[in-house]
């Protein structure tokens, strides 16, 4: 898990936060999903395309 950035928006869903670039913002879409696969891991895409395959989440604990 990365730490945020001062150029990052920290966008939370359902709870679980998020931080995305402010230059990544600008080439994505408005809609993001993060599936599961036991196959192949968590994948972020959008109704036009798929991003990234194998995807590593992790539970960062508080401070």
């Amino acid at each position: 898990m990365d730490e945020k950035q001062t150029e990052d928006t920290k966008i939370e869903v359902e709870g679980i936060p998020f931080l995305i670039s402010t230059d990544s913002l600008k080439y994505l879409p408005q809609k993001l999903y993060v599936d599961y696969n036991p196959t192949l891991g968590y994948k972020l895409s959008s109704d036009e395309e798929t991003f990234k395959y194998n995807l590593r989440l992790t539970r960062r604990e508080n401070k």
